[in-house]
């Protein structure tokens, strides 16, 4: 559609101006302003889960911070000597040799076939 026809087709006694005549200013606020810090924490307490989350978090810390100083055991003596010096144990690679757990034994022939395996 061309711009006469549009101009043809508006009727301007149909259009009025919602407040003419009538000065509009910004009304102040009737409630005190929050800052930043206040304002995201208010927002932060509307939220169930944070608050569950934050309260569990703070939990975890304090555990982490009482307990060591609580305990009335000495740190070294908490774990058996025999088993803290062994490395973790998985069958699989129990198998397949790859923990440390095996100690092979080479000769010249094996030196020989794993070098050709590309080890």
């Amino acid at each position: 559609m061309s711009k006469e026809v549009i101009k043809t087709n508006v009727v301007d006694d149909r259009f009025t101006f919602a407040h003419e005549g009538v000065e509009l200013h910004d009304h102040k606020l009737a409630t005190k302003s929050r800052g930043y810090f206040a304002d995201a924490f208010y927002r932060f307490t509307k939220n169930k889960a944070s608050v569950t989350a934050s309260i569990i978090i703070i939990i975890i810390i304090l555990f982490a911070v009482i307990v060591p100083i609580a305990t009335p055991r000495n740190v070294q003596t908490l774990m058996d000597p025999y088993y803290s010096k062994k490395g973790p144990r998985d069958t699989t690679f129990y198998r397949l040799g790859v923990d440390g757990a095996l100690s092979n034994v080479y000769t010249d022939r094996t030196i020989i076939y794993e070098l050709s395996k590309g080890v």
